[in-house]
């Protein structure tokens, strides 16, 4: 049930992440938010409970909900024009996304820092406060 909850959050929380990216802003506050929430509703769900499963989970759920965020714009606008697109590469392209941030100077690599301090939020959150 955790799991779930978390995946749910994850999707809300990605679609908040692009819909913000498409007005031409990325507010990092939305990246650290996702964490809270997705960790937030992994613990609501499993009562508390916590340990490292959760951890992991919450932490690739931020990682994916953060770079998916940024890919579903430009996605989206393929589709619209008739553009075919590949599911595959979409995936590949969205977990390795933070290296091509490195491109954009010190904003890509501020970004890197972000996305970092909201992988650890989720992680620390994802402890829970009773363990299996």
């Amino acid at each position: 049930m955790a799991a779930f909850c978390g995946v749910a959050a994850a999707v809300l929380c990605m679609l908040a992440y692009a819909s913000v990216g498409s007005f031409g802003m990325v507010v990092s506050i939305v990246a650290v938010g996702s964490a809270w929430l997705i960790a937030k509703a992994m613990s609501i769900a499993s009562w508390g409970y916590g340990g490292k499963v959760y951890q992991v989970l919450a932490a690739v759920l931020t990682y994916f909900t953060v770079t998916f965020g940024n890919v579903l714009a430009p996605v989206s606008q393929a589709v619209h024009s008739g553009r075919p697109i590949s599911i595959p590469y979409v995936v590949a392209y969205a977990a390795i996304e933070p290296v091509f941030w490195l491109r954009t100077g010190i904003s890509g690599i501020l970004g890197i820092v972000i996305l970092g301090y909201a992988i650890r939020t989720a992680w620390r959150m994802g402890k829970g406060t009773r363990t299996l």
